[in-house]
């Protein structure tokens, strides 16, 4: 839960309690959260009590796989954080002060000040911290994605222009880290982007370290941005680290899509060499301010690439995910009749938001086929892209990235869908066409 830091910031660790509180810190919260959030405190309050008694079993259900834990000595992930357990020695600690906000349906960020007596290799830990969490919702539960550790300073010495400054240094460090991702500036990002950077955004519901980052950019993409408002920005200083929170909304564009919104961010920097460098950040979209439902969300990551390959899992009908296999084909012909072909075929959901599907005919009809000069290729249909789901009108968009039919690629085909038991009944939603497909879930063997 706590690795050493830096010895360098052992100044950092006096806090105003008193010396009774830190004699006689519980384990346990003074909590002042609503009741129905009580239970993200419990989480955290698990977690600190496996990691008293070196339980791994909490860490290994309640992290998620996409874990990053920050502090100033680095980023850790899951399996990182869990193999610490061993060198260190809890003796008690105490949550003091949580405060939850619901940053939209599927996250969560709970911060609070932590008293931690900890020994890890024989260095004590710093005892008074302040730590930001961030759970999300993965497949109906939540889970800590990210661990944001300070150490809590003495108070600071000097004047309030001195914080004010500092303040207006982190607020300028943000607006040329925003102007670097707008003109595509990959030295200006290399320099106020921290070696250990890392970023998570919900949205997209990925993980990106500086490297990644930094070879999207210079991999080139079709972001355009016509505005970018920042608003609602708070600075809290942790001598030379802080924390900036804020909001924002954007106008842009992805390959001529829609691609802006409401997000609100949190970025943590650290002061070396005079200089305000970022050393991690998250973005979460505010409720209903998703792209226009007639279009695929395509919310740009921090990495410069479009997230239709990183959707949220929680705007896809878990029944729609998985491996379905076709079971009939029919298709009206321009004089009413109704021709049952014979073909096989797979189609793919999967939860990042990837699609694929492939028919087979296995005998030509002897009636020509309208659809045929459309989709098939020497009997064949295939594609596959990426998918977007409108549950209020039952469509399934189909943003087709390469398939056997050249002059599909690049377009998106609409789709109505219904389900019946176990059955997925597929039909155009472009009026010029007259098929339906249905297929049935496979299942294991």
């Amino acid at each position: 839960m706590k690795r050493i830091l830096l010895l360098s910031f052992a100044v950092l660790i006096c806090f105003p309690f008193s010396n009774a509180q830190e004699k006689d810190a519980p384990t346990k919260s003074a909590s002042h959260v609503a009741p129905q959030d009580q239970k993200f405190v419990d989480m955290e309050n698990t977690l600190w009590d496996a990691w008293k008694n070196k339980d791994r079993k909490p860490y290994d259900d309640l992290l998620s796989d996409k874990f990053v834990e920050v502090d100033v000595t680095g980023t850790y992930d899951k399996v990182t954080e869990i193999s610490e357990m061993d060198k260190c020695d809890l003796k008690d600690y105490a949550i003091l002060d949580p405060k939850v906000r619901h940053l939209n349906d599927e996250a969560v960020l709970l911060t609070y000040k932590a008293t931690i007596h900890d020994i890890c290799e024989g260095q004590p830990v710093p005892e008074h911290q302040i730590i930001t969490i961030l759970f999300v919702r993965e497949k109906g539960k939540w889970k800590k994605v990210l661990d944001s550790e300070v150490p809590q300073p003495a108070q600071q010495v000097g004047s309030t222009q001195s914080a004010a400054e500092n303040a207006d240094g982190i607020r300028g460090a943000q607006d040329a880290l925003i102007a670097a991702y707008i003109h595509r500036d990959t030295a200006a990002l290399d320099r106020i982007l921290a070696d250990e950077y890392t970023f998570i955004n919900d949205d997209a519901g990925g993980v990106a370290n500086k490297k990644q980052i930094l070879d999207g950019f210079k991999a080139g993409g079709d972001r355009e941005i016509t505005s970018y408002a920042r608003r609602d920005d708070q600075v809290r200083m942790y001598g030379d680290v802080a924390v900036l929170t804020y909001r924002y909304q954007s106008t842009e564009t992805y390959k001529g899509r829609e691609n802006g919104g409401d997000f609100r961010v949190t970025r943590i920097l650290v002061k070396r060499d005079g200089r305000w460098q970022a050393v991690g950040g998250q973005e979460t979209r505010v409720s209903g301010s998703e792209p226009s439902a007639s279009l695929p969300s395509t919310k740009t990551t921090e990495t410069g690439f479009s997230s239709d390959q990183t959707r949220k899992t929680s705007d896809i009908p878990p029944r729609l995910i998985g491996s379905w296999r076709q079971v009939s084909d029919e298709e009206m012909l321009p004089d009413g009749s109704v021709v049952q072909l014979d073909e096989i075929g797979l189609l793919t959901y999967d939860t990042s938001g990837h699609m694929s599907g492939q028919t087979m005919r296995r005998s030509e009809p002897t009636q020509k086929i309208p659809s045929d000069s459309t989709y098939l290729s020497n009997g064949y249909d295939a594609y596959f892209g990426t998918f977007t789901v409108d549950e209020e009108e039952h469509t399934i968009t189909h943003h087709v990235e390469g398939g056997v039919a050249r002059p599909l690629v690049g377009k998106d085909l609409v789709r109505s869908y219904s389900f019946d038991g176990d059955r997925l009944i597929m039909k155009p939603a472009n009026s010029d066409e007259h098929w339906k497909v249905v297929f049935e879930k496979n299942r294991a063997h």
